[in-house]
């Protein structure tokens, strides 16, 4: 995670998503001119493509808070307010700005339920900060975004993997997912909605529980949008993304709309995050994991991952245990044993989503101590990337693999960028389920007819020697398998998102 400039962007050839966590640094307001270019995105059509877990996720969570319903004219007026200081007139009352306004409302909200800045870079960085919330979280930090998470990753999840198969390449696609989150918003139980305007006497939760450690003034928490620069650098993030490159949300904007106006309403909004609807109940139903130690998790993998070198030597590609162990060589700055049951929790979750169709996508896990990973562009402050490989045509994902260095696992800098919301969490081991969070995001684009299993031929080619030679990931994965092979799947292309 750096620790000079606040952003560090890598360009990739396929997907947004890159990531370098930075210390919170002020930068100046400018005074903005309203934006009056007309570069808007004209070809704005919902053709995701590829790794669109986190446009769901996001219209998930907007259709299970009151901002949907109950408080909906209020929260539109608010988000009216922004566009009108920030868009163009013309833009704004032109058929073209629909679809980019309804995902602006759905996004922004999303980010409010979810407090991570770097979640509002992409819509890929928001599904893996929101799984990496839902796994890192311990009993006192659950809210009721947690359990909305629950529900999505543990259901709706499996609804969209069921009936969805690959990429989004038409809108028509687009809005048949939207229907099923419409309908299955009817089996979310109304004590995990999303209030936007909760009695501050149902709040139950306190920052500290929630894990936060910056107060000011004594008993003043900054997180989220309590803090008026992730206020101002999330919208402006989102609006990058949707509406325009030239878009910005500033201290000015906000004053022509009004500072007390708008700095309650941003509170409000956040007044969810501070209520826990079970929290005195056992409310999540305990299921029996696939591993107990993470022997069971390694041997799993093992099995898997299995080849016989040239002299009949039995040998395995995929070396959780060995991994999780030279990590810890390296980086005594934490338990062996903490770093094992983190792992086997993480991938116990997993399984309970994906079972064995995991292994569909996932075929290495990495951890080095190198000072950096190199062959993505300017590298300093990378802790981790997740390698997906997938067919230019935006038609599936094919694999994904993860490397991550161990320096990631400081508990101090973690701790630092979660209280200034960079991360959801501030578990000392969240570059790890990032990454993996990444993973399932292929997972879930993945078309289901590419169904077959690396064979042992290609477990063999895809060591983490050939993976990671050196401290540079490998350019094309697929290049090292069986060329027949790589004919049926046509031409490949491939992205690395970043933590």
């Amino acid at each position: 995670m750096r620790k000079i400039s606040r952003y560090l962007w890598i360009l990739i050839v396929l997907i947004v998503g890159v990531f370098v966590a930075e210390i919170y640094l002020n930068k100046p307001d400018n005074v903005p001119a309203l934006t009056g270019k007309t570069d808007y995105r004209s070809n704005y059509n919902r053709k995701y493509g590829l790794m669109w877990g986190g446009h769901a996720l996001r219209y998930y969570l907007y259709r299970n808070s009151s901002a949907y319903d109950t408080n909906k004219t209020e929260y539109e007026n608010f988000i009216k307010n922004i566009e009108e200081q920030t868009l163009n007139i013309n833009f704004l009352n032109s058929k073209q700005s629909i679809v980019q306004r309804q995902d602006f409302k759905y996004s922004l909200i999303s980010s409010v339920m979810v407090t991570s800045e770097y979640g509002s870079t992409s819509a890929q960085e928001f599904f893996a900060e929101s799984f990496s919330k839902y796994v890192s979280s311990n009993d006192n930090q659950k809210n009721v975004t947690w359990y909305l998470l629950e529900h999505f990753f543990t259901k709706t999840f499996k609804q969209l993997k069921n009936n969805f198969s690959g990429g989004i390449t038409n809108s028509d696609k687009w809005i048949k997912i939207k229907d099923l989150i419409d309908n299955d918003a009817n089996k979310v139980s109304r004590e995990i909605k999303y209030d936007i305007n909760l009695d501050p006497n149902k709040q139950n939760l306190n920052p500290s529980d929630l894990g936060y450690t910056n107060v000011i003034n004594g008993n003043r928490y900054i997180y989220g949008f309590f803090n008026r620069r992730y206020v101002t650098d999330t919208i402006t993030n989102l609006g990058k993304q949707i509406f325009s490159p030239d878009f910005e949300f500033n201290n000015y904007a906000i004053s022509r709309i009004g500072q007390q106006k708008f700095g309650t309403y941003a509170k409000k909004l956040m007044s969810s995050t501070l209520y826990n609807p079970y929290q005195k109940i056992q409310h999540t139903k305990q299921t029996k994991n696939k591993w107990s130690n993470i022997d069971e998790l390694d041997e799993y993998w093992k099995e898997t991952s299995k080849f016989k070198t040239a002299t009949g030597i039995e040998q395995s590609s995929i070396q959780i245990k060995k991994n999780l162990d030279a990590a810890y060589e390296h980086e005594k700055d934490f338990k062996k044993d903490d770093l094992y049951e983190e792992t086997l929790k993480l991938f116990n979750v997993i399984y309970k989503i994906a079972g064995d169709d995991f292994r569909k996508i996932f075929i290495n896990l990495i951890l080095t101590n190198d000072k950096k990973i190199k062959g993505i562009g300017d590298a300093t402050g990378v802790n981790g990337i997740t390698s997906t490989q997938s067919l230019t045509n935006d038609s599936t994902t094919v694999y994904s693999f993860i490397i991550i260095r161990d320096k990631s696992f400081k508990s101090k800098e973690n701790q630092h960028q979660f209280n200034w919301s960079w991360f959801s969490s501030n578990n000392r081991f969240q570059t790890l389920h990032h990454e993996f969070g990444h993973v399932l995001d292929a997972y879930l684009s993945k078309d289901n007819s590419f169904s077959e299993l690396f064979d042992e031929d290609d477990y063999k080619l895809t060591q983490q020697g050939r993976l990671y030679a050196g401290d540079t990931p490998v350019k094309d994965v697929y290049a090292l398998v069986d060329k027949k092979k790589a004919l049926r799947f046509g031409h490949m292309s491939g992205c690395k998102c970043c933590c």
